[in-house]
């Protein structure tokens, strides 16, 4: 099943919270050319009398403008890997454009292009939080705006979709959040017949809030050997415990 990624009407518009120190601002539009809210952006202009943070304001439609961002955020250190593989299978493209009208009338609607080269540099840092050791990562991104605001949102999207998978208490200790884990034994509600592995996560997005389905495969054993069916996506509603937990209780049976 395709995922369509996008940037809601919220998520445009919470970007002005961070856009409150630069002369631009951006709003949400829609268009009959997409199914999705383009992105509008719009320039402060002054009398010139003062900076525009104190003086009237008017604002006018400009161009994608390029510009500095930063960016941070941190993870358990045992789970770096992890996160960055959720943000691996989750960053891709965006159907998000963004649009811009003339003096004259005449619309232009571009394509967001997302990719690595916005971040001209960026560090990790380890620190504790209640005994528990995180990575903290911070992002340098240079680029158009469009670009930056289409990166942040696949790294915070990885957020949510990691923080719906672990949780810690206040001790520091790592609590799995959902019912069953990568690796597990299930079968199908209704058909214990066939067992069947979890391979993956399947984040589903709606607005900005996620839930969580499985991919799963049905397991074909013959002794020691482990043959595999098709992989298919189920909600956990339609699968249960299998007599065998994990994997390796089929191995050593």
């Amino acid at each position: 099943m395709k995922i369509v990624k996008y940037l809601s009407d919220t998520e445009i518009m919470n970007w002005n919270n961070r856009l409150e120190n630069t002369p631009y601002i951006v709003i949400p539009r829609y268009h009959t050319h997409s199914s999705f809210p383009t992105i509008v952006f719009k320039q402060k202009t002054t009398t010139g009398l003062g900076n525009f943070l104190n003086d009237p304001q008017s604002e006018v439609i400009t161009l994608d403008p390029h510009m500095k961002f930063q960016f941070s955020f941190s993870v358990a250190k045992n789970r770096v890997d992890n996160f960055f593989n959720i943000f691996n299978k989750w960053f891709s493209k965006i159907e998000t454009k963004t649009y811009f009208q003339d003096r004259s009338n005449r619309e232009k609607i571009d394509d967001i292009e997302v990719s690595d080269s916005i971040i001209k540099s960026k560090k990790q840092i380890e620190h504790k939080v209640k005994e528990k050791e995180y990575t903290k990562f911070i992002y340098y991104f240079e680029g158009h705006l469009s670009s930056i605001m289409a990166y942040v949102m696949f790294l915070e999207d990885s957020i949510d979709i990691f923080s719906s998978i672990w949780g810690y208490d206040e001790s520091g200790s790592e609590h799995l959040l959902t019912k069953f884990n990568i690796g597990d034994c299930v079968t199908k509600v209704g058909d214990q017949s066939e067992d069947y592995l979890i391979l993956d996560f399947e984040p589903i997005k709606s607005g900005k809030d996620f839930s969580l389905d499985y991919e799963i495969c049905k397991m074909i054993t013959k002794g020691q050997i482990i043959k595999y069916g098709n992989s298919e996506v189920v909600k956990e509603k339609d699968i249960t415990w299998s007599r065998n937990n994990r994997i390796d209780d089929i191995l050593d049976n």
